[in-house]
């Protein structure tokens, strides 16, 4: 009873059902407030309606929605949490609620006129929709359903849906900045299926990415994925997440299986169907979500903003109610480090590595990639902004067949056989909408080097001195880069596939790297390949400068000036990188090798 008092409708009713508008407000502002209560009222109708009337709605939302809460505290933090919300009566309010209302608040005062609250999402194909049109995934039929309300507020409420068909965590993770930006207020998870590590890794990457402002977390998920549950509560209760929601989308039909079709509520019949055209992909891969499946989803998430935005309201008209606390009281308690990781892969006794990358401990480190998987946000982030040559048919659409006329000449910015496949047959529908190109650079023996430059921030470098004028630590790579990883698209693979960690060779720095290592984790792994080889940077690897790497003759060859290649001043130092398939088994009609990502773990 007391958990259903706070869902969208027993807020209305206890805050707002009486509520009048002041008489010392303006005249715009008395027509918004009036424009969101009307606003409000009719989404809660249109929810009860669809879902067998509010009594039926209010359980599925308590089906559907699931609050982590901090469940233990200690002497140190025990008031922590206390202070994080001051409320009439303290007990019935969550205080993960009054969190979210103080965000949008938040968003309204934002400087340069930019009221804007930013939600995230990331997963794989049942978050991007396929199977259906991408405009009827989950994210967007959630923006369309709360636009309004937010826009009465004079907030813009931006929704990004990052998913792409086939993505992993990893190595998606370590370049999400690129994908969903820096400024997220809340940030969705829905990867499926995946270990309890790969989660864990996921949120601790989210906690070093967001060291300022950590978005708030939800994660679409079985309630009886029980070991991902307890990681994440463990987060939730040491204090390195806020109070985080769990959405179940199967769960709330449950209650009517034995209900005829034509006797269920509109918002579960057709429950199996998809939208996509006959013919389209994604309908039976199993894990995609149908229509139906992707506006309940979007619902649950809507009623659960709704709340939300009901409390500051409330809190806006009557002051005295004292509803949501400063939201800085609540960040503030958050760990500024990480604790060390629970989940048992993490907890291995073997060091790794990469361990640092993957789970931020021992220690954090800053790590920059690029990438060229798409779509990405704004111009950084793109793997072709590092490259200074060994490219070739960059301008080639990137559906046509690549022989070895391309490959001879140098890598090739393409598709893998099967996901071009697919986009090929989407083409006939627009790509039905969907956005997410996971393309790479592949190369074969005869495709030469492939030479990168992995810029230097300048803020390491010696301020106001000319590269001839630095001093040795400023040009010893092992001064500034500790490591280097490469990571291959995530796509099936044939046997007599490309390895690159064996079949290619490495240059650092012009030194040959001896110590190359495949990331051996499954939570860095896709269609049971392990997708990213650890280069460390060689203690004798030089730092230079890209006048250097590409002289007037390479320029004149290649047709790319410097800053076309680098997006960077000539003059900047960075760690020159080559990658040369070298195993002459490697053909490009069998499996070349790929490049889509490449990271570089700095050292602050």
């Amino acid at each position: 009873k007391q958990k259903s008092e706070m869902d969208v409708f027993g807020i209305a009713l206890k805050y707002l059902s009486g509520e009048t508008i002041p008489s010392t407000t303006n005249k715009k502002q008395k027509q918004d407030f009036a424009n969101f209560l009307q606003s409000a009222k009719a989404l809660r109708e249109m929810f009860a309606k669809r879902f067998g009337g509010e009594n039926s709605a209010r359980a599925v939302l308590e089906k559907g929605l699931t609050t982590l809460e901090k469940q233990k505290h200690n002497d140190d933090n025990a008031n922590k949490v206390e202070s994080t919300t001051t409320t009439t009566d303290p007990r019935s309010l969550p205080p993960r609620l009054a969190l979210l209302a103080h965000r949008i608040r938040n968003a309204l005062n934002r400087q340069n006129n930019k009221s804007t609250f930013q939600m995230a999402f990331v997963g794989s194909s049942a978050t991007a929709g396929y199977g259906n049109d991408f405009s009827q995934s989950y994210p967007l039929v959630l923006q369309d359903i709360m636009r309004e309300p937010f826009q009465h507020l004079g907030i813009s409420f931006k929704v990004t849906n990052a998913a792409m068909n086939g993505l992993s965590s990893f190595p998606f993770g370590w370049c999400m900045e690129h994908f969903i930006g820096t400024q997220v207020d809340v940030l969705s998870w829905d990867f499926g299926a995946v270990l309890d590590s790969t989660l864990e890794a996921f949120m601790r990457q989210v906690a070093t990415a967001f060291p300022k402002r950590r978005p708030m977390m939800m994660f679409r998920d079985s309630p009886d994925a029980h070991q991902r549950r307890n990681i994440i509560q463990k987060y939730v209760d040491a204090y390195v997440l806020t109070d985080s929601l769990l959405v179940h989308t199967n769960t709330p039909i449950n209650a009517f299986t034995d209900v005829k079709e034509k006797h269920l509520p509109l918002g579960f019949q057709g429950w199996e169907d998809f939208g996509a055209p006959h013919g389209a992909p994604g309908k039976d891969d199993g894990q995609n979500l149908s229509v139906k499946q992707h506006e309940l989803t979007a619902w649950l998430i809507a009623m659960d903003l709704l709340s939300a935005m009901e409390l500051l309201v409330a809190d806006m008209l009557d002051e005295s109610l004292n509803l949501i606390e400063e939201e800085t009281v609540y960040q503030h308690h958050l760990a500024p480090d990480l604790p060390p990781p629970f989940s048992k892969a993490a907890q291995k006794k073997e060091k790794k590595d990469w361990n640092t990358m993957l789970f931020g401990f021992p220690a954090q480190s800053s790590i920059q990639c690029r990438t060229s998987f798409e779509p990405r946000m704004g111009d950084d982030g793109d793997l072709t902004d590092i490259i200074v040559s060994g490219t070739v048919g960059d301008e080639v659409d990137l559906l046509l067949p690549k022989g070895p006329m391309y490959y001879k000449s140098g890598w090739i910015m393409d598709l893998d056989k099967d996901e071009k496949q697919q986009r090929k047959r989407l083409q006939q529908w627009d790509y039905l909408g969907f956005k997410d190109v996971k393309k790479a650079l592949y190369g074969v023996p005869s495709s030469g080097p492939l030479q990168l430059f992995l810029p230097v921030p300048i803020k390491a470098t010696s301020e106001g001195k000319d590269y001839n004028e630095g001093s040795v630590e400023d040009r010893s790579a092992k001064f500034h880069f500790q490591s280097v990883i490469v990571c291959e698209s995530n796509v099936p693979r044939l046997p007599e596939s490309c390895k690159i960690q064996s079949d290619a060779t490495f240059t650092i720095g012009g030194v040959k790297v001896l110590k190359v290592q495949t990331i051996d984790s499954d939570i860095v792994s896709s269609f049971g390949k392990k997708l990213c080889t650890l280069l460390e940077v060689p203690d004798d690897a030089q730092l230079t400068t890209q006048a250097e790497m590409m002289l007037p003759k390479k320029e004149a060859e290649t047709g790319r000036s410097l800053k076309q290649s680098t997006g960077e001043s000539s003059s900047q130092l960075g760690l020159p990188v080559e990658i040369e398939v070298t195993s002459r088994s490697i053909h490009w009609a069998k499996g070349p090798c790929s490049v889509a990502h490449v990271l570089w773990e700095s050292i602050a």
